[in-house]
């Protein structure tokens, strides 16, 4: 049986908001808020910045993709590394009907 899996990214706003604050020659103080709108803060909000979908290799993330592939007697395992902070592993198990997806994102 055949499958495939196309991976890919939005470039993602900065989270959070941030506030600085400055003081005149008055003593005035004044609050900047940057990165700052309407919408809830939340775990997991995501919010792109652009509409445009990227590939391994595109955009600012210009590294390779390192594949490798393990072959055993009842597993074989495919390993992706897309950069320093996502791998992706596939595992296809002799005999049985699913495959087994690992995608991770972080150190």
């Amino acid at each position: 049986s055949k499958f495939s899996i196309t991976w890919g990214w939005y470039e993602s706003s900065e989270g959070g908001c941030t506030v600085e604050s400055e003081t005149d020659s008055m003593g005035n103080q004044k609050l900047h808020h940057y990165g700052c709108d309407s919408q809830s803060s939340g775990a997991y909000i995501f919010r792109p910045n652009s509409s445009t979908f990227l590939f391994p290799g595109e955009g600012n993330h210009n590294e390779k993709v390192f594949t490798e592939i393990e072959t055993g007697d009842v597993v074989t395992e495919i390993r992706q590394r897309y950069s320093k902070w996502v791998t992706h592993v596939v595992r296809l198990t002799k005999g049985e009907p699913y495959i087994e997806v690992e995608y991770t994102v972080g150190p």
